[in-house]
């Protein structure tokens, strides 16, 4: 599976930080254009607000200034506006109907005072004192603050998405917290929304514009909150240069104003602008930044952006976001008064018609009042999803509400208002019969093995369909007159034939019942031919693993295809048993397909024919035993490197198949792949598929496709590093092309070799390639640069689901993250149990003993009891099958002069010796053994302070609690 396993995760987390709305537009017969400027300094006034009394209408500039006021009223003569903005004096226009385009100019309400002598004079000196007065500024209570809530988005002038609602927040006491960021998200409930129907049906487009998408944003722009983390604090300080400006007054009140500036080479830091710190309080009361360069930049490298955005062909051109947040006091207490957020992009798309489109994303938020929170709301209420308003729509939408907020507005309200949600179906957790049926092992599967696959396939790229046949040989293992075989339910099945006659046969969603004319008898060896076509199973973003197709196009704009089903199945494009507990011997793949195109496919190449009229056909053949999801093709304008790789059994054929724009850095990138082969080698033992030889495969979606590794569009991008550069700070992080190469390559051990037998323990496909992540840096750079690999994940676990699944119900559409970071913490959890010979014998023994062939948890844990001689049955049951880690419960006692350290674990774990370590202030590093029982350690005088618990020593939750008596 793709090596970055939160695949839509981490889509939205590399977007979010751009989060924005749109301002609402109507076509209407008479239109007002202007742009608002500072008069002083001509640059333009974003969010001014321009209010035609007289007309009961009005419009919000733009991040650029720019507005438009439109009205059906028609106007002669003159008409009064008025305009305010934040930080500018009121101002009243007359507007000369004749005149066209407006424009107003505002004087700053900012003045200047006298300038005095500031103590400290060091503005990060202030920044830190202000941090510091935190709690007194802004209450350690609960707030509860009432206010008016809009965001919205247009896409070349056409609605995406728009909100209005009033809210009510609760919100957190504001606590300084010296290490970590533990705290949690204010409660929003939401009193009224209305929201407008999307005017874009395509779900893609949605996806790649997520910004705004729920009002917890609005907590993300709580700078004083921020700063409560001194680790949140100090990374902002230190990406900064600072500059103590002036002294200026802020709604009447004295303030330093504090000019911030990016330092070079600091990533992190995609900031200009100012920040505003009241004299008297030292509180932050106001931040106004406008993005650099940098901040787009960062988002068009993520590797999500990259791999998302050649996908959909939907590609950001420019883009700037301002953000300006105010506070104001109440009382003694400084609260979170108004935001005003904007984003203008560029966005282009050949399939949309879209080049250089405007893409405006807004956010306005007003405080109403603050006061203490009411006793209705002394349990939470988590309403987190409004900003798509399809959750709350239908229990908090108003007409008479509206109406009267309109009115108060001097706006028509319009009968526009509802939701239409274009996003795709979501999979329930709840297992279906679908789910069933193709999870099931029912005796219409078990009654045959399947030897051999030969799928014979047509491609036809412009109107994205296959069509094909695909030969089943199969063994007989029980006397039967029927099989079930697979195949997406909207594909249709022209015939099936066997012995040269068609086949009766029946559909029931995925699952297609073969009738023969007579028993099958059990030994015997069967062959059916299934003809299919149409298009396959599409790829969902939205939904982990579904997928088995993907059409696109690359940068020069020619066909792009990959085959993608691990999760749904291989029955999602081409008919077979699929279930993973049988895997074919050997297969074939041929593929027909336009001559100016490239096809691969796994194993070794047997045939490349022309065909005529302007089609080719491409033939693989794989020696070894396959599973069903790693059968798969490519389509593209492709070229080969080839090369020879020297492996511990002998040279193995090396292949990277590249894109013509890729061809040059596909070349450099071949160096890496001998030392990861060196490294795997040294620790799994020999490559498992010499014959079938190495390659590498340039596609849109990394995948472990056998013999044919699929490393995704991200690995080939022109950034190069060495692998020397890696270093306890950095490589952490990911580095995602080369996390890429060891993941998806590592799966030739770990998945393609030895494989599960049901989706329910993919977690041992997943679990052990992102250990062998570590295991490589390990071996480059020593054992604690892989422990901090490894220690970084620890942050990724959610524990919303075991490792393991529900068998029988092709259990794939869940969170699947911790089979990824929670497997590998496992494995290296069990290594901490074993010494490192034994360990590392084991992970070879795993693959000698099943070394093309399938394997269980189960098998897993047998195998190494026997080589620690420890019962590890229940230490595997609870981390596998449980969603919580287990505790390490403890607590300090002081009594008769004595004091001690109580510890224990919250689960029983049996006999086995689960090794932590304990640093006391006195006392040197120490090794404890917990188990179920109570244990005392006593500590020398003084160690009760500052003594604590390594817990990346072993993967447990730790936690303190009360003596017990």
């Amino acid at each position: 599976m793709l090596a970055s396993p939160n695949f839509v995760k981490s889509v939205l987390l590399a977007f979010m930080m751009f989060s924005l709305s749109a301002i609402d537009l109507q076509a209407q017969v008479q239109r007002l254009k202007g742009k608002v400027v500072n008069g002083k300094t001509k640059e333009e006034v974003p969010f001014a607000h321009i209010y035609l009394s007289e007309m009961g209408t009005g419009a919000i500039a733009g991040l650029k200034g720019d507005f438009e006021v439109s009205f059906s009223k028609p106007l002669i003569g003159e008409v009064e506006l008025r305009v305010s903005c934040l930080g500018f004096k009121d101002a009243e226009v007359t507007w000369k109907v004749s005149s066209g385009f407006l424009e107003i100019s505002l004087e700053e309400e900012l003045l200047d005072l006298e300038m005095v002598e500031i103590r400290p004079e060091d503005p990060v000196a202030l920044l830190r004192a202000a941090a510091a007065n935190i709690p007194k500024n802004y209450g350690t209570d609960s707030a509860f603050i009432q206010g008016y809530y809009k965001n919205s988005a247009l896409l070349d002038n056409k609605i995406l998405r728009y909100t209005e609602a009033f809210i009510d927040i609760i919100q957190y006491p504001y606590v300084l917290h010296d290490e970590e960021w533990d705290q949690v998200g204010d409660s929003i409930h939401v009193r009224q929304v209305r929201t407008m129907p999307t005017e874009y049906d395509d779900w893609k487009v949605h996806i790649m514009t997520p910004y705004e998408n729920n009002t917890y944003q609005l907590f993300n722009r709580d700078v004083a909150r921020d700063f409560t983390s001194s680790v949140q604090r100090e990374m902002f300080i230190s990406n900064y240069h600072f500059e103590l400006e002036d002294r200026v007054s802020l709604e009447g009140r004295p303030a330093y104003k504090i000019s911030l500036e990016p330092k070079r080479k600091h990533k992190y830091a995609i900031w200009t602008g100012h920040l505003y710190l009241d004299v008297e309080t030292l509180a932050y009361v106001k931040i106004d930044f406008i993005s650099t360069e940098k901040a787009f930049d960062k988002l068009k490298s993520q590797a999500a952006y990259i791999m998302v955005s050649n996908l959909y062909k939907f590609h950001y051109k420019t883009g700037e976001w301002r953000e300006v947040i105010q506070f104001k006091l109440d009382g003694d207490k400084w609260i979170l008064d108004e935001i005003n957020s904007s984003k203008i992009f560029e966005i282009s798309s050949k399939p949309r018609g879209l080049d250089h489109a405007p893409l405006v994303h807004s956010l306005h938020f007003k405080a109403e009042s603050e006061s203490p929170v009411p006793a209705r709301y002394s349990k939470p209420i988590l309403s987190n999803d409004i900003g798509r308003a399809n959750t709350y729509f239908q229990e908090n939408y108003s007409p008479e509400f509206w109406n009267a907020f309109d009115r108060s507005k001097g706006i028509e309200t319009q009968d526009v208002y509802g939701f239409k949600d274009v996003s795709p179906d979501q999979k329930p957790y709840e297992f279906s019969r679908l789910d069933t049926l193709k999870g099931g092992l029912t005796p219409l599967r078990t009654s045959y093995d399947v030897g051999f696959y030969h799928l014979d396939v047509e491609v036809f790229p412009e109107e994205e369909v296959i069509a094909g046949s695909s030969l089943i040989r199969f063994k007989v293992m029980e006397n039967t007159d029927k099989i079930q075989v697979d195949l997406y339910s909207k594909m249709q099945i022209d015939s099936i034939l066997y012995r040269s006659k068609a086949l009766d046969f029946s559909r029931d969603y995925d699952a297609v019942t073969v009738q023969f004319p007579g028993n099958l008898s059990k030994g015997s060896i069967e062959e059916i031919q299934v003809f299919f076509r149409g298009r396959p199973l599409d790829y969902d973003p939205n939904i982990p693993m579904y997928a088995s197709f993907l059409w696109t196009r690359d940068e020069n704009d020619h066909p792009w295809i990959q085959a993608i089903c691990q999760g749904y199945g291989a029955s999602g494009w081409w008919p077979n048993k699929d279930h993973l507990s049988d895997e074919p011997d050997s297969a074939r793949i041929s593929i027909t397909h336009p001559s100016d195109l490239v096809s691969i496919g796994n194993g070794r190449k047997v045939e490349d024919k022309e065909l005529g009229n302007g089609k080719s056909r491409t033939s693989w053949a794989v020696s070894y035993l396959i599973n069903n999801y790693n059968l798969i093709l490519y389509l593209g304008n492709y070229e080969a490197l080839a090369d020879k790789l020297k492996g511990v059994e002998g040279q193995i054929a090396f292949e990277m198949d590249l894109l013509e724009d890729h061809v040059a850095i596909g070349k450099k990138k071949m160096e890496l792949v001998q030392p990861v082969l060196d490294s795997f080698e040294k620790y799994f033992g020999p490559y498992p598929f010499p014959r079938d030889g190495i390659r590498f495969v340039d596609a849109p979606h990394a995948m472990e496709h056998q013999s044919a590794v699929a490393l995704g569009t991200e690995f080939f991008t022109e950034e190069e590093r060495d692998w020397n550069e890696f270093t306890d700070e950095n490589f952490a992080k990911g580095w995602i092309p080369a996390q890429l190469l060891l993941h998806e390559f590592a799966h030739e051990w770990w998945g393609n070799s030895l494989s599960c037998t049901d989706n329910a323990e993919l977690w041992i496909h997943e679990g052990f390639a992102t250990y062998a992540e570590s295991l490589f840096l390990e071996d480059i750079y020593g054992y604690e640069s892989g422990q901090v690999y490894l220690n970084s994940m620890r942050t990724e676990m959610n524990h919303k689901t075991p490792l393991v699944g529900k068998f029988g119900v092709n259990h794939v559409h869940y969170d699947i993250g911790d089979m990824y970071t929670k497997g590998a913490l496992f494995l290296d959890a069990l290594r901490k149990l074993a010494s490192d010979d034994v360990w590392f014998a084991y992970l070879k023994e795993l693959q000698s003993t099943f070394r093309h062939q399938s394997v269980s948890s189960q098998d897993l844990e047998r195998l190494l009891s026997q080589r620690t001689g420890q019962d590890l049955s229940l230490l595997f049951h609870h981390y596998l099958h449980e969603r919580e880690l287990p505790k390490l419960e403890y607590y300090v006692k002081s009594q008769s002069g004595k004091t001690s350290l109580f510890y224990r674990l919250d689960k029983d774990l049996g006999e086995v010796k689960i090794p932590v370590t304990f640093h006391a202030a006195t006392e040197k590093e120490l090794r404890l053994y917990p188990n179920k029982e109570w244990q005392e350690l006593s500590l020398e005088e003084g160690s009760a302070e500052g003594f604590e618990f390594l817990e990346s020593s072993f993967l447990l939750e730790y936690s303190e609690v009360s003596p017990q008596r």
